[in-house]
């Protein structure tokens, strides 16, 4: 499961950025994650 953070900002605008990789993204040459994608605040 790859981890992402989402960014709120107050004019409603959200910017989500990959915190960290899966072990199968890690291992992948192109890091394509395509397992569950988990939001952490």
């Amino acid at each position: 499961m790859c981890e992402f953070e989402e960014f709120l900002f107050a004019c409603n605008h959200s910017v989500v950025k990959k915190k960290s990789y899966c072990h199968f993204a890690r291992n992948d040459p192109i890091h394509q994650c395509f397992g569950v994608k988990v939001l952490k605040r």
